[in-house]
């Protein structure tokens, strides 16, 4: 087994900076001011380190495990064995406050543990969510050993101490000290394979990992999955090698859209630890990710890209693993910070809970900043959302597959968390087409065009493009990046649209595409519409085109389209109002084009559908007009939220029996409202005017839901459905 050496030396830019990672060093610090690199290498590649020119120095070891086990003395660090034996010793001690997960094994069959501290362990409540993780790294263990002595002080100081108790008893904490137990066991940075586990994430961007491959390993599939199944507010993982806090983006220097909040969290922690704040190596001791070094592939990288979570990476010392008995002083500096990071979701943002609005039942939904295009997501369980904002007022949108839209303002105060709670309308869709590709290619078929076809259907094998659901997908090449000179349309033929009022085309989709170069778009993807093999529409999405193809661009040159890296998206549903061609049997197709240089990941779709809004429930309620030619009804705007405009088109005479009824679902009469006065012309006395216009505004407990206007006027009848959106 190789082994791995701490070694530092002198760079003079940024561009030697990649070299080094090229040549296999696993960076752990660099000072941009003096230049000073610091990390560690394999002694295989250190060779190739040495033949880039710049002077190498071997440092002495200084893990203090290692040093111990050369004088055959107690370190002071826990085994394996210790170390499990303290987490499940915890859960026996506190079992209401305290629940013990294993969330998978490394390579070496070592246990992955994740402890859960909350007022209630066992239950899944609507309270935020905050995660600590340790040691991804197995050469850098304090905080390893600073977060399970965290674990001892909110367990043994619940109930006495008003801090740990508020903590406790408002918040759900995850807690993961060793992420790399074979690295720990081993006492060397890498997982047993000798990959760096924080090059190992999937980048944004689409490339591969600092790491060279686009495999997500045990430990690193095993972290991935769990977070798919939380829904974290704020995660801080733990590293040593220098001491400060670094925020996202790792792998580019683009700002992500959190970058004023990102510098608040890390000062919040860094202005704690003195020794942290006076680092001589950045201003207040933090630092954007890319601004100290690129890396592609980090864990806070990959986490606030596809789940929203914000992530902080907090180095603890420069020393990695030093002497066991300096740890306490060490920890004195951080307690505070650990309290207050936590703090922060109590303290700053918005928070809610979504539901039906007809059934009541919680909805896990996607809740969009729209400021900020960054996402969360509410909990299946119990519908609640968090998110950590600065003060100010923000538009939230909330959708979700089958429900209506809705976009609402939320004022997030100085200090505390805003409320908004949230009903969402159900449309109950009935299907034209629906597909999630698992037991075939959904119909699809690609055509063949002068230059090349890149569309796949299949199982993505690069591994850094999971399906949106299950195992299979649409893309532009499953196992590597799509072609130069691409010309790839990828068509569903033969839909019969139904004659509705309303038709939407949704889908769910993630896309990588060369990024801009010399001022233009080159490479991307639109929707059309095809009503002849020779006739097609350019259909507009939401969300909309993101730039104009180049005229380079070999299938859509001058096109609007999909276009760019998309740093802020992981998978995203995409809807389109295809209701102009109701009635019309028509194709689709997904194009893409690409010019003769550079190429990127590409274009990723799952989970396709074509549906309308299901009336079968409204049956029973709504009436035909008895005499349609004499009487029709509009309601707008349709949903509405506050107030709907309706207008009554009527002619003839006879007014002695004129009124609006509106109805609830289940046929219970909510409001009447007599249409006589209303039908009287004043200067003619017995007639009855052309239009009618009214607007009903609900009462503050009418809930959002679907209702019926019915409309009467002598004998005839009129009913028309609208949705009230809270």
């Amino acid at each position: 087994m190789p082994e791995e050496i701490d070694v530092e030396l002198i760079v003079p830019n940024r561009e030697a900076i990649r070299e080094t990672q090229s040549a296999g060093l696993m960076i752990d610090d660099y000072n941009p001011s003096s230049g000073l690199l610091r990390g560690v290498v394999l002694d295989r590649d250190l060779p190739t380190l040495l033949d880039l020119g710049y002077p190498v120095e071997v440092l002495p070891e200084t893990d203090a495990r290692a040093i111990a086990a050369l004088t055959r003395e107690p370190s002071g660090y826990p085994t394996m064995a210790q170390y499990v034996s303290f987490m499940t010793g915890v859960v026996a001690a506190h079992p209401v406050i305290a629940k013990l997960d294993t969330f998978g094994y490394s390579q070496g069959g070592r246990p992955l543990l994740m402890m859960k501290i909350s007022k209630r362990a066992s239950w899944e409540e609507a309270k935020p969510k905050f995660c600590y993780i340790s040691t991804m790294h197995g050469d850098e263990v304090v905080g390893m050993m600073f977060l399970m002595w965290f674990i001892d002080s909110l367990t043994d100081n619940y109930g006495t101490d008003p801090r740990i108790t508020r903590l406790v008893d408002s918040c759900e904490i995850y807690i993961n000290p060793l992420l790399n137990p074979d690295g720990y066991v081993a006492i060397r940075r890498t997982m047993n394979n000798l990959v760096d586990m924080n090059r190992n994430f999937p980048v944004p961007d689409g490339v591969r990992g600092d790491d060279n491959t686009f495999t997500a390993y045990a430990e690193t599939k095993a972290i991935i999955d769990w977070f798919k199944t939380k829904k974290i507010s704020y995660t801080i993982n733990h590293h040593g090698g220098a001491l400060l806090v670094n925020y996202p983006w790792d792998h580019t220097v683009t700002r992500c859209p959190d970058d004023s909040l990102y510098k608040f969290l890390a000062i919040n922690y860094s202005s704690r630890n003195p020794p942290m704040f006076g680092s001589s190596s950045f201003p207040n001791g933090i630092t954007n990710g890319f601004d100290w070094y690129e890396v592609n592939g980090s864990l806070q990288d990959w986490t606030y890209w596809t789940n929203g979570d914000l992530h902080l990476t907090v180095e603890l010392g420069n020393t990695k693993t030093p002497t066991f008995s300096t740890l306490p002083s060490l920890w004195n500096n951080n307690y505070d910070a650990f309290c207050a990071a936590i703090e922060v979701i109590l303290n700053h943002g918005v928070n809610g809970v979504v539901t039906d609005s007809i059934s009541g039942d919680s909805l896990d939904v996607t809740v969009g900043i729209i400021e900020l295009q960054k996402n969360v997501y509410s909990t299946a369980s119990n519908g609640y959302y968090h998110r950590i904002l600065l003060p100010g007022t923000y538009n939230l949108k909330f959708t979700r597959r089958g429900y209506y839209d809705k976009i609402l303002a939320v004022t997030v105060p100085d200090s505390g968390l805003a409320r908004l709670d949230v009903k969402l309308a159900p449309i109950n869709p009935i299907y034209v087409y629906q597909t999630n590709f698992e037991t075939d290619s959904g119909g699809f078929v690609t055509t063949a065009l002068p230059d090349i076809q890149d569309w796949r259907y299949g199982t993505p094998s690069q591994g850094i493009i999971e399906p949106y659901s299950g195992t299979k997908v649409w893309g532009t090449i499953l196992t590597g990046d799509y072609s130069n000179t691409s010309q790839s349309r990828l068509i569903l033929n033969s839909i019969e649209l139904p004659d509705v009022d309303s038709l939407t085309l949704s889908y769910m989709q993630w896309f990588s595409f060369q990024d801009i170069a010399s001022g233009e778009y080159h490479d991307g993807g639109n929707l059309k519409l095809w009503l002849s093999p020779t006739e097609s529409v350019i259909l507009s999405p939401t969300p909309g085109y993101d730039f104009p193809m180049s005229s380079w661009n070999r299938l859509i040159p001058y096109e609007m389209a999909f276009a760019g890296l998309s740093k802020q998206k992981w998978w995203h549903e995409v809807r389109v109002d295809i209701t102009p061609w109701a009635g019309q049997t028509v194709g689709l197709s997904w194009d893409f084009g690409s010019s003769s240089a550079n190429v990127q990941v590409g274009w990723f779709i799952d989970d396709i559908a074509i549906y309308y809004p299901d009336t079968t429930a409204l049956h029973h309620a709504e009436e035909q007009p008895a005499k349609p030619e004499i009487i029709s009804m509009s309601a707008y705007p349709n949903p509405f939220n506050s107030a709907v405009r309706i207008a009554i088109d009527f002619a003839g005479e006879g007014y002695s029996d004129a009124q609006m009824e509106i109805f609830d679902l289940t046929g219970r009469k909510i409001e009447s409202i007599d249409l006589v006065s209303k039908l009287i012309d004043k200067s003619h006395s017995n007639s009855l005017t052309d239009n009618i216009e009214l607007v009903w505004m609900p009462e503050k407990t009418t809930v959002s839901g679907v209702y019926l206007l019915r409309a009467k006027i002598g004998e005839n009848t009129i009913t028309k459905r609208v949705v009230y959106l809270k």
